[in-house]
């Protein structure tokens, strides 16, 4: 009979942290899943832009109404339509995006941005707040995934790469392309 160490080596596993948040009254929600920078090949940021079939639709300083925005567009089309609901938004009021977004979804994007839900790849393991990731960010990416809805991604200063998707199809479509991904 083989033994295994509790704790072996095993450079080729990949630990991914997933966090679904939904809104039961309105059926809003998003999927958050954290990566390890170091799983993915290439530069991450490049590496997302490629992202088995994304449409790349722009990168955004890495600032919390700029998240926000990106969060809300998610929740409000898909694909190019989302892209400029975000552009919308942010030219409407750059620094107060969620100005006329209704206040139930206000709330709910909120929520994703500030409540500490997210899990990071961290000894011991425990809650992040989303906007708290955007510090040491390069950039927040935003991409399409065509037929599906936006993709936001951003690599943050713990070497993780955070995904975040509308859940339905375009969070189904965001873990199958995550799995070729990381599978190398």
């Amino acid at each position: 009979m083989e033994s295994h160490e509790l704790d072996a080596d095993f450079p080729a596993a990949v630990h991914l942290h997933e966090t679904t948040v939904l809104d039961r009254e309105t059926g809003l929600g998003l999927s958050i899943t954290a990566v390890p920078a170091d799983a993915i090949p290439d530069q991450p940021l490049e590496a997302i832009g490629r992202f088995g079939g994304l449409d790349f639709v722009g990168e955004f300083a890495p600032t919390e109404p700029a998240l926000l925005a990106a969060l809300a567009a998610m929740l409000e089309g898909e694909g190019e339509e989302g892209a400029l609901e975000m552009e919308r938004l942010l030219g409407a009021d750059p620094n107060n995006p969620l100005a006329n977004v209704d206040p139930w979804r206000k709330r709910f994007i909120e929520h994703c941005a500030f409540t500490p839900i997210l899990a990071v790849e961290e000894s011991p393991i425990r809650p992040k707040v989303l906007v708290a990731m955007l510090g040491g960010a390069a950039a927040i990416t935003v991409a399409a995934i065509p037929a599906a809805g936006l993709v936001l991604a951003i690599v943050g200063g713990v070497g993780t790469v955070v995904l975040v998707a509308a859940v339905g199809p375009a969070a189904v479509a965001l873990g199958e392309r995550l799995e070729k991904l990381v599978a190398g």
